[in-house]
């Protein structure tokens, strides 16, 4: 059998397959076994907390900057400032890749950050920002995606005289 007559008899065995099973099917039917598994261990089982699936940082072109987490969905946030520290608690919630735990540090960047870090606990993360300066930054939970993002915007470093 000639080779173009062979691909056109893959293309119309895959479009064959393809009208059979909806695509996404296999994913939508793994969601609801792993959701009615959660209801039946309870909604703070590890397995059914929502996760941390990414932490960044961006430097924005006026001098501020944001620090990110991204999440499989939404969770309490509470705050805790001293000094130059700021605690952003997320609660029920777990970082499941260790790499996500590792500090981002933002020594190069000119910015009122020194460094960012999630610390894993029992029941919480908490997103640990070390300030170079005393300024106040400002937080928001947006929706992306599938999952919603955790911004936290640090104003520019203060001028000094």
């Amino acid at each position: 059998m000639p080779y173009h007559h062979r691909r056109f008899a893959l293309l119309k065995a895959v479009l064959a397959i393809s009208a059979v099973v909806p695509v996404g099917s296999a994913s939508r039917n793994a969601d609801a076994q792993e959701s009615d598994a959660c209801s039946k261990r309870g909604s703070k089982h590890k397995e059914c907390l929502p996760e941390v699936t990414f932490t960044g940082f961006r430097s924005l072109p006026d001098g501020r900057s944001q620090v990110f987490v991204e999440l499989t969905s939404l969770v309490p946030v509470s705050v805790h400032k001293d000094h130059r520290t700021v605690e952003y608690t997320l609660a029920n919630c777990r970082v499941p890749l260790r790499n996500n735990t590792r500090p981002l540090l933002t020594s190069e960047f000119v910015s009122s950050v020194a460094s960012a870090r999630l610390v894993p606990g029992k029941d919480a993360v908490k997103l640990v920002i070390q300030l170079d300066a005393d300024v106040e930054p400002e937080h928001r939970v947006l929706p992306r995606g599938k999952g919603v993002v955790l911004e936290v915007t640090v104003p520019a470093l203060p001028n000094k005289p």
